[in-house]
């Protein structure tokens, strides 16, 4: 079973009946997340899985992975010249991304199918840093939020205290 390829549900139902219930998550275990923004439309003669091991598994040995103050991602890598590359990363909408400390457009990315950004590294040490900036009306709606949750939890107190009075009165 596992080692097998599961194409149907009828394929996978062995996998219930054996002692070791890790097989099953062998079998249904993917190398990819579930979501990566796709550039143009989506096409299902496309292999995603490919290309999310192609573009970012493969490729993310050569590069450090650290995560700085505020969530920042930085990619440290170096070459021994100045060309472009693509970095194994995902970028979204919103994704900031930093190269060497100069900001970089989206539209100057040319991303993949999948979103990861082609950059021109130079010669030698390179870095780049990517964050996340939500947009200003999630911002927006996450304070009205904490803000609706304060007023249900004092009103509830107060209709709490306000009952015990009456009951004592």
């Amino acid at each position: 079973m596992p080692g097998k390829k599961i194409k149907t549900i009828t394929d996978l139902q062995p996998v219930f009946h054996v002692k070791d219930k890790s097989a099953l998550i062998q079998v249904v275990d993917r190398r990819t997340p579930d979501y990566v923004p796709i550039q143009g439309n989506y096409s299902t003669s496309t292999d995603y899985y490919s290309a999310y091991v192609r573009y970012v598994i493969s490729p993310k040995s050569k590069f450090h992975h650290q995560v700085l103050p505020g969530g920042v991602l930085r990619l440290t890598w170096n070459q021994k010249r100045a060309r472009q590359l693509r970095v194994p990363v995902v970028v979204y909408g919103n994704t900031q991304v930093i190269l060497n400390g100069e900001m970089l457009a989206h539209k100057e990315l040319r991303p993949s199918i999948i979103s990861t950004p082609m950059v021109h590294g130079k010669r030698g040490a390179n870095h780049i840093d990517l964050s996340y900036q939500p947009k200003m009306m999630t911002v927006i709606s996450i304070w009205w939020s904490v803000l609706a949750w304060v007023i249900v939890g004092l009103s509830t107190i107060k209709y709490c205290l306000f009952n015990r009075q009456i009951k004592r009165g």
